[in-house]
């Protein structure tokens, strides 16, 4: 007999260990680069989508993007609309539920892997504009999911248990950075030049800090039981 489906404010067995998933292969993936690009290229190239044309880290950054995409598209969360949503139009704020934000970062970071970025000077208009606009889509996605998804409780916060209260503030913190590098990247994409590998360590802090949004979110409550 299947299994029944879960009330609205429950979360579905296994979304834990997805969390968790997600997050390790979300932090693994800058070191990986970063080493095999070093011992194996002996080069560094500017940006995490620079090592698409550096075998063997292209295998690494292909597989670790299309292996989270699809964690994150199967990651159903709650079926519940936090109500950090509710300020939005009334069709829109109905669509904002786990599953259908991560399923969007999950696409995005699929079609990100998919579609390389130029591997050397190309227009302005070209599959690259594509990749650049996947890769800020889905952690613009992973922002607002750290932001108003991960914070929503139905208990005030003056009941929250201390580390739930601690997570709210982690999950702000994480959603906060992964805008700001985005921002700044942006902002040397188009306006700067010679900027080195600073856009590299800028995407890595976008993806720690969503690796440690979803790291957080994946640790029980040692406070309450059942937590989610």
């Amino acid at each position: 007999m299947p299994d029944a489906a879960p009330k609205p404010d429950e979360l579905p067995p296994g979304n834990d260990r997805l969390r968790l998933g997600i997050a390790l292969l979300g932090a693994a993936l800058p070191p990986v680069l970063y080493t095999f690009g070093l011992v194996f290229g002996g080069v560094f190239p500017r940006t995490m989508s620079d090592f698409y044309y550096l075998p063997p880290a292209s295998t690494f950054f292909i597989g670790i993007l299309w292996a989270n995409g699809v964690f994150l598209i199967l990651y159903r969360g709650y079926s519940t609309v936090p109500p950090g949503y509710r300020v939005l139009p009334a069709a829109l704020a109905r669509q904002m539920t786990d599953a259908n934000l991560s399923s969007i970062a999950g696409f995005a970071m699929i079609l990100t892997a998919v579609v390389p970025t130029c591997a050397g000077t190309c227009g302005a208009l070209s599959y690259a504009t594509v990749h650049f606009l996947a890769a800020f889509a889905c952690l613009g996605t992973l922002a607002v999911i750290a932001l108003f998804s991960f914070t929503a409780s139905d208990t005030p916060p003056a009941a929250q248990t201390a580390f739930r209260r601690r997570s709210t503030a982690i999950y702000r913190i994480c959603g906060v950075v992964i805008l700001a590098a985005l921002a700044v990247i942006g902002g040397l994409k188009f306006l700067a030049t010679g900027y080195g590998a600073a856009i590299f360590w800028l995407e890595a802090l976008a993806v720690w800090a969503f690796a440690f949004s979803w790291l957080r979110k994946a640790m029980p409550d040692p406070e309450e039981t059942g937590a989610g």
